[in-house]
């Protein structure tokens, strides 16, 4: 396979066709990626590190119901009217923002057969351009925007870059696992992927966490490919077929920087540290939980 040219990437795939089970009853009328983080859907944050490191077209891979993320990044013409009207424009400029963000492109994932079927479904939209993939329930919260960091090492080590974090030995079954060597204080050069191994099958404690820098000719070999586990169509199968002939590096983000809205535990983890970052609702929580405590204590 010869690689492309590598030049700056513009455009950002964000797979969101999922059945989001865990948050039943709520994802049965509304997309779990547009739970709310305090003011904003928790797909915003990931779409802002996008445009902020230069994304100008946001690729979503879309099912059937999901029409509210499409709803969210469009202009609301009757509100924003009303709120021109009132002299609003501090709320008008909130309600426009997302949709100035990007170009935004839908494509229905007609069949959820993996989230490399779910890149696949991206290839004519993409082209023979490098891009970037972020999956819709993981977000990375860093001072410089995940998806900048993820490109200028593309630029730097001119493979192909998977974000990982470390995990605890009990939670290596839930992750797709790198298996490499270090290179830098930060980056592992990939030597294998194993999607959600046992702890006893790999020594490995450095996950994969949902956002890759890819080549279009990953696209071949998710055309090619068979079915892996589950008898579903595994990114990380398609990245082993690519090392068998090109590199692949691996960019580590801290644990803690690391927020997914995909399971509940981890939502509320996710909501408590935007609500502290957020200087209007900042120790809010705390408070309430100070009283309520204080509450239980009566002695009635």
């Amino acid at each position: 396979m010869k690689l492309n040219n590598f030049s700056n990437i513009k455009k950002a795939v964000i797979p969101v066709a999922g059945l989001g089970t865990r948050f039943l009853p709520f994802s049965k009328a509304v997309p779990k990626e547009m739970i709310n983080l305090v003011n904003k859907p928790a797909i915003e944050y990931i779409a802002e590190s996008a445009a902020n490191s230069g994304i100008e077209d946001i690729i979503f891979i879309v099912s059937n119901y999901k029409k509210a993320i499409e709803d969210h990044f469009s202009y609301h013409y009757e509100l924003d009217e009303r709120l021109k009207a009132d002299g609003k424009e501090d709320l008008l400029k909130l309600s426009q923002s997302p949709a100035k963000l990007a170009n935004f492109v839908y494509i229905n994932q007609k069949e959820i057969k993996g989230n490399g079927h779910a890149v696949l479904c991206a290839k004519s939209a993409v082209g023979k351009e490098p891009f970037i993939v972020s999956f819709g329930d993981e977000y990375i919260d860093s001072e410089i925007p995940y998806f900048k960091q993820m490109m200028n090492a593309y630029e730097k080590f001119k493979t192909p870059i998977a974000a990982s974090i470390v995990v605890n030995k009990e939670d290596v079954s839930r992750y797709g696992i790198i298996e490499g060597q270090k290179v830098s204080d930060r980056v592992w050069k990939i030597t294998r992927m194993v999607e959600k191994p046992s702890p006893e099958e790999t020594d490995s404690r450095l996950a994969a966490t949902g956002c890759y820098v890819l080549t279009p000719e990953i696209f071949e070999i998710l055309e090619t490919m068979d079915a892996g586990k589950g008898g579903e169509y595994w990114l990380s199968d398609a990245v082993n077929i690519y090392l068998e002939k090109n590199p692949v590096h691996s960019l580590e983000f801290r644990a803690e920087e690391r927020f997914d809205t995909g399971n509940i535990s981890e939502y509320i983890r996710s909501f408590v540290h935007f609500s502290e970052k957020d200087p209007n609702t900042k120790g809010l929580i705390e408070k309430y939980l100070a009283e309520e405590h204080k509450e239980k204590k009566i002695n009635l």
